[in-house]
């Protein structure tokens, strides 16, 4: 009873990191049309990526954005 017990949760553990891993939280989304140094400062500071497009909109990855929104809005 105790070794099936042991394979099932090796089983699950797996599955529940693979359903955890949302490639969306990748992704680029624009966080701000308003490009100011202190906006790139301060994402700077607190260690979120982004990038400027054509249009000097501001992108952040979606897994970071309660973070930005927190510590630079």
């Amino acid at each position: 009873m105790k070794r099936i017990a042991n394979i099932l949760i090796l089983l699950f553990i797996p599955s529940l990191l693979i359903a955890c891993n949302n490639p969306e939280d990748e992704e680029y989304f624009i966080y701000s049309s308003n490009f100011t140094d202190q906006l790139i400062e301060c994402l700077d500071n607190e260690g979120i990526k982004y990038k400027l497009d054509d249009n000097e909109n501001v992108l952040i990855k979606r897994k970071d954005n309660g973070k930005a929104v927190m510590r630079c809005a």
